[in-house]
């Protein structure tokens, strides 16, 4: 289903790292950093798999891929704290995203954060970084049983407006992301980060973006002022 004659939709439902903040870098850095002071050598196959998922996902992927007897949740916990202390100072914004936060807020667009990451995080993190006022919601992975690539999240937050969720725009970067909205029924755009789409994405025909700037070309939206 399309959107309304205006080109816009009735919700934003958007993913919080990688695209409305620029810290899956910071992610990856880290978590590099930990895998190389632990002796482990397989941070290339691991990292990918823990992009979009929440900390469950994360608990389970260590358990089936790292030495057998580590502490998953102390390696996850230190991740984390690794992680944190670099976002203490400056939470870094992605290009594009205050334009499109504040599109939505003089259009009376809700705007939803839909992540995998626990929600407590999620609101400091976007606090921080000065976009928590235009955010009519957090929805974080802590309030859901299934994470991504599980419809679970959208759903939910979906649920909590009154509309249905195909005239909803979802924005994902990462590939389980994408499914998940996808699954959910969501129109569905991917504009890739650390990953390019995967074969499984690609043949669920999302529409794929560069940037969060190609949207309002992309759905033609009519041309505001933008401060």
């Amino acid at each position: 289903m399309m959107f309304p004659p205006t080109g816009l939709p009735r919700a934003v439902l958007s993913d919080m790292d990688g695209v409305l903040l620029d810290t899956e870098t910071l992610s990856k850095i880290t978590f590099y950093a930990l895998m190389e002071s632990r002796g482990f050598d397989q941070a290339d196959a691991i990292f990918p798999q823990l992009v979009g998922r929440n900390k469950a996902a994360h608990y389970e992927i260590f358990r089936r891929d790292l030495p057998q007897g580590l502490d998953v949740m102390g390696f996850a916990d230190e991740w984390m704290a690794r992680y944190l202390a670099m976002l203490v100072e400056n939470v870094p914004v992605k290009d594009g995203a205050m334009a499109l936060l504040k599109r939505m807020k003089t259009h009376d667009i809700p705007v939803l954060v839909v992540t995998s990451s626990a929600t407590d995080k999620a609101e400091m993190l976007l606090q921080r970084a000065g976009l928590r006022p235009f955010i009519e919601q957090v929805i974080g992975g802590d309030q859901v049983a299934l994470g991504k690539p599980a419809p679970d999240i959208y759903l939910k937050a979906a649920a909590t407006l009154p509309h249905p969720i195909d005239q909803m725009l979802a924005i994902e970067d990462s590939n389980y992301g994408v499914m998940a909205a996808h699954r959910a029924g969501a129109v569905t755009v991917q504009i890739p980060d650390l990953a390019p789409p995967s074969d499984e994405v690609k043949a669920l025909n999302p529409i794929i973006l560069n940037h969060l700037d190609d949207l309002a070309d992309h759905f033609n939206w009519p041309t505001i002022p933008l401060s």
